[in-house]
């Protein structure tokens, strides 16, 4: 038989850059262009500082640009010529690029080993970042580095948000590299997690230690602690609806990353909180009165593919599994309050579900 699951809802009321020894550094404290040399390819908009349509982006001082049309107009800033012949040099900067309406601008990076007479795709971004992403970028895994090397970035109107971009840094690789997208899942009870990162080329074990969030990194107060030569563990320990963070440093042998730090809540869901972890009905008929209050809002307008609407605000999670096939009727009644609504559907939300129904009422509390 097929698993039912329905959603009842009622709306109730790291950054780390490593600069030293960098060839190149700007992070447009003094202004934009900086360092760099603007040259228009298209048109004549202008990186600027902190200017145009942000659409909630995050920007203080940085290079932004931004046109109020689709006309495709194009604009670069480049390096001044670096020596990067001595190899061994990364690419780092922080960058995001909203979209507005399915439209979107987009961002070129380039590089040159002959002074600018041609040049070497490094990375297309053509697609929506809302938030601002640290990216890393070995420049020897693009071409042979040369005393004469120019780094460029390029922007393309495409009637999105402004593109952002800052600390900009051509520097050599560390001899270790750091950890990075640190993830915190599987919450267990009574007190067990998983934490996973990615791994690194050339470390043999990574360092992991746990704290009280507001804790240093080696502080005596650690929850759980250890060393793995795997790109995961699992800790104990964790108290319920606790704040901590999470540090993971990468280890060469000779050398080390930097730690790297992830901030979570420890939180096992209660049974309805979310979709898996359900209310499970058991034998029919079922008969329960309770308050989504008790559940928290997990789920927005948009996640169901039964209905757009009717999943602002608190949601509670029942799952249903016919023992036969046959004709079943659900009644919600005595909401009080109105955009109340259930959803029924197969598989949990994030699962690719399939829509049964829908019904929900915007006016009447009942």
């Amino acid at each position: 038989m097929k698993k039912i699951t329905l959603i009842l809802t009622m709306l109730l009321f790291v950054t780390f850059s490593w600069q030293s020894n960098a060839q190149f550094s700007e992070d447009f404290s003094g202004g934009v262009p900086g360092t760099f040399t603007q040259t228009y390819i298209t048109g004549a908009i202008d990186w600027d500082d902190c200017a145009g349509a942000l659409g909630g982006q995050s920007c203080t001082e940085a290079a932004t640009f931004y046109e109020d049309s689709n006309s495709a107009n194009q604009t670069s800033l480049e390096t001044p010529v670096l020596d990067l012949s001595a190899t061994g040099f990364d690419l780092t900067f922080d960058h995001s690029q909203k979209e507005w309406a399915g439209d979107q601008n987009t961002l070129l990076v380039e590089l040159s080993t002959d002074n600018g007479v041609t040049w070497n795709q490094v990375v297309d971004y053509t697609n929506d970042i809302p938030d601002v992403v640290s990216e890393r970028i070995n420049l020897d895994a693009i071409s042979t580095l040369t005393a004469t090397s120019i780094v460029k970035f390029t922007g393309t109107i495409g009637y999105g948000y402004s593109i952002i971009l800052d600390n900009v840094n051509v520097s050599p690789s560390p001899a270790c590299l750091d950890t990075a997208n640190l993830v915190a899942n599987n919450f267990t009870a009574p007190d067990s997690a998983n934490f996973s990162w990615d791994a690194v080329t050339g470390a043999a074990n990574y360092n992991w230690e746990v704290q009280p969030q507001g804790t240093a990194q080696g502080d005596a107060a650690l929850v759980a602690s250890g060393s793995t030569a795997s790109t995961s563990v699992t800790a104990t320990g964790l108290t319920q609806d606790t704040d901590y963070t999470l540090y993971v440093q990468s280890d060469c042998g000779g050398s080390t990353g930097n730690y790297v730090s992830l901030d979570f809540t420890y939180h096992i869901p209660i049974p309805g909180e979310v979709c898996d972890a359900p209310i499970i009905v058991g034998a029919l008929p079922y008969t329960t009165s309770d308050d989504t209050a008790n559940y928290g809002d997990d789920y927005e307008n948009g996640d169901s593919p039964s209905h757009a609407f009717y999943l602002n605000g608190d949601d509670v999670v029942y799952s249903f599994t016919p023992a036969a096939d046959g004709v079943f009727d659900f009644l919600l009644s005595n909401l009080g309050g109105t955009w109340s609504g259930m959803h029924l559907m197969e598989n949990c939300i994030g699962n690719s579900p399939i829509a049964f129904g829908f019904a929900g009422d915007s006016t009447n509390a009942d």
